[in-house]
């Protein structure tokens, strides 16, 4: 079982989507990377996801809103494009957002040396190794 950092579409309200939603819901996520058995790790049923906000605005800050299992991905999306999805289901939203600065206030260098912290562009889908999930799971804040 592998534990992955989901980030979500920039200018989208994941406190608004959660509220809407719910515990429970199931998401589908595009998946753009990490797809294929022959990459290590990679994205199978039954991982952890992490569902991470990118900074929208003082109200939404970069972090941490959500947890869940993968119950189904990667798959090919429809359509002509060749673009992959992964469908995550809700176990747990946090009562506050681990937010990314206070990620850096931590100065915990493992949880600095993740990708999301390094460089956040560009990709949606995140490794997060097994020491890091230790330290975060000291932070979680369940609804």
């Amino acid at each position: 079982m592998n534990v992955w950092i989901f980030q979500d579409q920039p200018g989208i309200s994941m406190v608004e989507q959660l509220r809407i939603k719910g515990k429970g819901s199931i998401w589908e996520w595009n998946v753009d990377r990490y797809i294929s058995d022959e990459t290590d790790p990679h994205i199978e049923r039954g991982d952890i996801v992490l569902q991470w906000q990118p900074y929208l605005n003082d109200a939404a800050l970069a972090g941490i809103y959500a947890s869940g299992r993968l119950v189904r991905g990667p798959y090919p999306s429809k359509g002509g494009k060749t673009n992959w999805k992964a469908d995550v289901e809700i176990r747990q939203v946090l009562r506050a957002p681990i937010t990314r600065e206070e990620i850096q206030a931590m100065q915990d260098p493992v949880l600095l040396a993740m990708h999301i912290m390094r460089m956040p562009g560009g990709h949606i889908v995140f490794p997060v190794k097994p020491e890091a999930w230790h330290a975060l799971r000291k932070m979680r804040r369940t609804e």
